[in-house]
């Protein structure tokens, strides 16, 4: 048996539109979007800050690195970089995807605004 800090919580999300308005969880989805939204928001301006530190990372790499360990450091931070970029790009993924379930696209291609 699982614990129960593991177990997946059912959302909104993860049912289709008419099952969750034939089980009455529109408030529930409308909360959860917004929620989504603010995943989405805060996710994007942490890729934005880790985007920003990867590039800064690399431009000092190619031009003050000299030796094979200030090397090594200096790859070895710019892989830290990529994965924070990963990570957020994840979550933001994730979000977006969560937010067309709940509400399709708009004619600007943004959720809920066209």
């Amino acid at each position: 048996m699982a614990a129960p800090e593991k177990a997946k919580l059912s959302l909104p999300s993860d049912f289709d539109r008419e099952n969750y308005e034939r089980l009455r969880l529109i408030t529930l989805a409308d909360t959860e979007f917004l929620l989504q939204q603010g995943q989405a928001n805060d996710a994007l301006k942490h890729l934005r800050e880790s985007l920003g530190l990867k590039s800064f990372l690399v431009q000092r790499n190619h031009s003050a690195a000299t030796g094979q360990i200030a090397k090594h450091r200096s790859e070895t931070e710019i892989e830290n970089a990529d994965r924070r970029v990963q990570k957020w790009a994840e979550v933001y993924c994730r979000a977006f995807n969560a937010m067309g379930k709940l509400k399709p696209l708009g004619d600007d291609g943004n959720h809920g605004r066209g």
